[in-house]
């Protein structure tokens, strides 16, 4: 069986988060009260019209067969309609748009089209490693660019500039930025086409988190000519609390978009009609939908904020999205090791900001993906704890 392991994929660990959940159930099957606040998966429920569709449309006989890759017209629809009113972006539905079975499907597939063994890829440090893991799979080379608090967590277009990028085909940018929160400048994405256009990259902006705790979404589209050189994906997850459905979708390019239509052909058979109806229900909706949302999570970053304290934390990153992202205090403990403190000695599970790159190393990042229960007993465990009378280094 070793041998029929490819040398691409004989690397290939565990995702962080599944190791982290298995510790959690094992603490608690032993009789501890755990707070987690680790993974960004929404707790919240879908918008009822969503939900009204759905079931409306799971009861039409003819909607529960194969589907085409394109996705269904009003789905697509749904989508260049939500580009015009949101970000007066005009995308269109044929060969513009190409609905994904959640937006990590099309992070995997674009690097499957665009990414071959030589090739670079610019990824985001810190970011979220699956931009890496893709580009690693196509045997092609991440190559990380600094997000510090220096730069605003913008890239360095000029530094860039001034290295090699013969090799770079690809350039991952995501904005609202997870982990840290932070918001591109109004200028960025008008920044971000001209360095594409000037090195021949494409730029993909991972918009995952495009309304959450954020009153002014942008979209890279929104910039003249940019799908000439951009693409954007997006996701129902985050911005309408779908995460278990996986939806998302793809604009941008249509020569890109071509090419991984002739690749979905062949590894999947299109997303259900009855949840693509959904999906366009969601779309549909207007601002009136994320003012709650917003303010449940805002809510919970300020209860976020009382923990970070209580930790001896300080708050890094911007104040958008469904994270906060923390500076650890001086414990000569690299972010793993407290991590695992934290989870075993206080009951209290968070990300480890080495989980997200390099430059994520003695940071710590707090979802608002829980209730308010869960703030609180992470506070309550901080207290009976001795974690922070301990002597780190």
């Amino acid at each position: 069986m070793k041998n029929s392991i490819n040398d691409i994929s004989s690397p290939i660990k565990e995702y962080f988060f599944v190791g982290a959940q298995r510790q959690k159930q094992e603490l608690i099957r032993q009789g501890r009260r755990i707070a987690d606040l680790s993974i960004g998966n929404p707790d919240m429920p879908p918008p009822a019209e969503v939900l009204g569709r759905l079931k409306e449309s799971l009861l039409q006989p003819q909607n529960h067969g194969y589907q085409p890759n394109a996705g269904s017209s009003v789905l697509r629809n749904a989508v260049a309609s939500w580009y015009n009113r949101f970000f007066d972006a005009e995308v269109s539905p044929d060969g513009e748009i190409i609905p994904l079975q959640g937006s990590r499907q099309g992070i995997l597939q674009l690097s499957q089209v665009l990414l071959k063994p030589g090739d670079e890829a610019l990824v985001p440090d810190p970011g979220y490693p699956s931009y890496s893991f893709a580009a690693r799979m196509m045997g092609a080379t991440p190559v990380p660019y600094n997000l510090n608090i220096k730069n605003g967590f913008l890239p360095d277009l000029i530094n860039l500039q001034n290295s090699d990028l013969s090799k770079v085909k690809i350039m991952w940018v995501n904005y609202p930025h997870m982990p840290t929160g932070a918001k591109a400048l109004p200028d960025t994405f008008e920044q971000l086409v001209m360095f594409a256009r000037q090195n021949n990259i494409l730029i993909v902006n991972d918009n995952a988190y495009t309304f959450v705790r954020n009153n002014s979404p942008q979209s890279i589209l929104s910039v003249a000519g940019a799908k000439d050189v951009a693409i954007e994906l997006n996701s129902l997850s985050k911005n309408y609390n779908m995460a278990g459905w996986r939806l998302g979708f793809l604009a941008g390019n249509d020569e890109v978009l071509s090419l991984l239509s002739q690749l979905k052909s062949h590894l999947d058979s299109g997303i259900a009609l009855p949840l693509q109806h959904a999906a366009a229900a969601a779309l549909d909706l207007g601002y009136k939908w994320f003012a709650p949302l917003n303010n449940a999570y805002n809510a919970r970053a300020k209860s976020a904020q009382k923990l970070a304290q209580a930790m001896d934390c300080a708050l890094e990153g911007g104040d958008h999205g469904m994270f906060l992202w923390l500076k650890m205090p001086e414990t000569g403990m690299t972010s793993a090791d407290f991590a695992h403190m934290l989870l075993h000695e206080a009951g209290v599970l968070l990300a480890p900001g080495s989980l997200f790159g390099r430059n994520g190393e003695g940071h710590l990042r707090i979802s608002l993906c829980a209730p308010e229960e869960q703030f609180e007993i992470a506070m309550e465990n901080l207290k009976k704890s001795s974690v922070f009378n301990l002597k780190y280094n």
